[in-house]
C-alpha cells in the first residue's frame, strides 16, 4: 500500500513550511559564479601569482558566502539539504575556478607554477588548489554526514 504524500510521516525536524531550492539558492550560484569569475581575472591580470591580494580577494568570497548563510538563516532550514546544497555549490564554483586557472597555466607551460627548492609547484598555488580543496574537504564531508544523519534539515 502506497501512503499519499500528505498521510507520510514527515521527518521529526522538517519544517512545517518548505520553501523552494531554485528561489533559495540560484543568487547564491550566480553570486559565487561572478565573484570567482572576477577574481580569477584580477589574479590573471597580475601575473597569475597567488599573494596577499590573491588572498584577500579569497576573502571576499569567504565573506559573500557568510553573508547569504546570515542573510537566508530563516530559509536555509525550510529546504531539505538547503545548508549542504550552499556549502556544495560554494566549494565546486571556488576550487573549480582556482583549479580551471591552475590547469590552464600548466597547459600554457607557465613559469608561474614551477616550484623552488624542493616543492614541485610553487607553494602559493600548491596551496590555493590542493591544499584549500583537500583541507575544506573535510568539513565538507563532516558537514554531509550530520546533514544526511539529520535528514537533511538543519537547525
Amino acid at each position: 500500500m502506497m501512503l499519499s504524500e500528505s498521510s507520510a510521516r514527515r521527518p521529526h525536524n522538517q519544517p512545517s513550511e518548505v520553501m523552494s531550492a531554485t528561489a533559495l539558492l540560484m543568487p547564491l550560484a550566480v553570486g559565487m559564479v561572478g565573484l570567482c569569475l572576477g577574481m580569477q581575472a584580477v589574479i590573471a591580470a597580475r601575473g597569475s601569482e597567488i599573494d596577499l591580494l590573491a588572498l584577500a580577494l579569497v576573502g571576499t568570497v569567504v565573506l559573500f558566502y557568510f553573508g547569504f548563510l546570515v542573510w537566508r538563516r530563516d530559509e536555509l532550514p525550510k529546504v531539505r539539504f538547503g545548508s549542504l546544497a550552499a556549502h556544495a555549490v560554494t566549494y565546486v564554483v571556488v576550487n573549480g575556478s582556482f583549479q580551471l586557472h591552475a590547469w590552464s597555466l600548466a597547459m600554457a607551460n607557465s613559469d608561474v607554477l614551477r616550484g623552488d627548492g624542493d616543492l614541485p609547484i610553487d607553494g602559493g598555488w600548491l596551496g590555493i588548489t590542493f591544499g584549500m580543496a583537500g583541507f575544506w574537504a573535510i568539513g565538507f564531508a563532516a558537514h554531509a554526514v550530520a546533514s544526511i544523519r539529520q535528514r537533511g534539515f538543519e537547525k
